[in-house]
């Protein structure tokens, strides 16, 4: 049964990212982790998450503006270390709490349509590289900062998906690495990172396929509300 539940979140997770541009991490994370705990959740999210950007990357290559996000990646890679460090000297109950707040927070700003000023000045790439590489690093869950920043820059739907990619697959790449130096990656979770692979790319598949069938609006709004609901069920688990 469990490993049912993974596949099946890793299904949503993925067909998320795909559809949307981003995502998967805010999906797969807190449902993982209630599933089969935050250590196993974060180096399997983070494997799977390698593997997706790569694809995405390639299919919204056209629409990347690397002078756009510089910073957020320079900052990311920095802090991403401590984020993984934050992570393991937390206790579990009080991680997977700030993980729902994480979620629950900027689904909240993303329902109710709040929009930030206008980012103009190059100082707010850094800050929000930092706290995107914060919550790389302890929760794979970099989306929040990343997306807000976006928004911030008034960027068109179009150049936001491309550039969102590689500031994903930059912070994947350093975090499997650290799992991976930190010996984090089990016989057990890299069971079901191989079990994962054909949900994976059912989902990939037919995510991009109805990513300009589904309206936008409508799908990120069902998004939002289910993660408003996970969030609160890890505040108060």
């Amino acid at each position: 049964m469990t490993l049912i539940l993974v596949l099946l979140i890793i299904f949503a997770g993925v067909f998320t990212q795909s559809v949307a541009g981003f995502g998967s991490a805010l999906v797969m994370m807190p449902l993982l982790t209630s599933v089969i705990g935050l250590a196993q959740a974060a180096p399997l999210v983070s494997m799977l998450g390698v593997l997706t950007q790569i694809v995405l990357m390639l299919y919204f290559r056209q629409e990347m503006r690397f002078c756009h996000i510089c910073r957020l990646i320079v900052l990311a890679l920095v802090v991403i270390a401590f984020g993984l460090w934050f992570v393991l000297c937390l206790d579990g109950d009080v991680s997977t709490a700030v993980l729902g707040f994480v979620v629950f927070g900027y689904a909240v700003y993303a329902l109710l349509n709040l929009k930030l000023p206008a980012l103009k000045r190059p100082f707010y790439g850094y800050v929000f590289g930092f706290f995107g590489g914060l919550l790389a690093g302890a929760f794979n869950t970099p989306g929040p900062p990343y997306v807000s920043y976006g928004d911030g820059r008034q960027w068109p739907p179009s150049e936001f998906k491309g550039n969102l990619q590689p500031i994903f697959f930059v912070g994947a790449i350093v975090v499997f690495s650290g799992h991976l130096m930190s010996n984090n990656i089990t016989p057990t979770i890299f069971g079901y990172f191989l079990r994962a692979i054909p949900i994976w790319l059912t989902a990939l598949g037919i995510g991009l396929w109805l990513g300009n069938k589904i309206p936008a609006p409508i799908f990120r709004r069902l998004v939002l509300v289910l993660l408003v609901i996970i969030g609160l069920r890890l505040i108060i688990a």
